[in-house]
């Protein structure tokens, strides 16, 4: 265990701390970069959002009540989508009949079945998708690390798993 930390250097971690959270840094990365204990990053982040609760500047619960109106909105909107998607078409059709005594033309309609447009139900999957995540619904995520992996790979696999969810977002 470390010698404690002054009040100064707490708080130029604990922004620090903020910052790399907000980006979608994992604890561990943000203790290799600090030069912190994965402990000392996990009490930073609980006092950053009590903080942010206390002071109103990041009302935690109010801002996923809104994700999660703005998540079932797009839903429906797909839903609504899938369903015109698959509404059937009219079409018109004449033949030509033609008698012994004389011609006519028959004309008829039909409606076409129209498979749904699978986008639409690709795109409710990912508002499920986002709408477990946002509520803490998925299992946690297993770094699986075996003896031939070298702990650069390790903190490069993170990386990469840290960017790709930036790009979901």
């Amino acid at each position: 265990m470390g010698k404690p930390r002054t009040k100064a250097q707490a708080e130029r971690d604990r922004l620090q701390v903020s910052r790399m959270y907000n980006e979608g840094y994992i604890q561990f990365e943000i203790s290799q970069k600090l030069g912190i204990s994965q402990a000392t990053v996990s009490r930073d982040i609980a006092f950053l959002i009590a903080q942010w609760q206390k002071d109103g500047l990041k009302n935690i619960d109010e801002q996923r009540t809104r994700e999660l109106m703005r998540i079932n909105k797009l839903e429906r909107e797909y839903w609504e989508a899938w369903e015109a998607s698959k509404a059937g078409k009219k079409v018109t059709h004449s033949k030509d009949v033609h008698e012994i005594d004389r011609s006519r033309q028959e004309i008829g309609e039909r409606l076409e079945e129209i498979p749904g447009d699978p986008r639409y139900l690709a795109g409710v999957q990912w508002c499920i998708s986002e709408r477990c995540k946002l509520l803490g619904l998925n299992a946690p995520e297993h770094l699986k690390v075996d003896s031939t992996v070298t702990f650069a790979e390790v903190l490069q696999k993170a990386s990469e798993k840290r960017k790709a969810r930036k790009r979901e977002g």
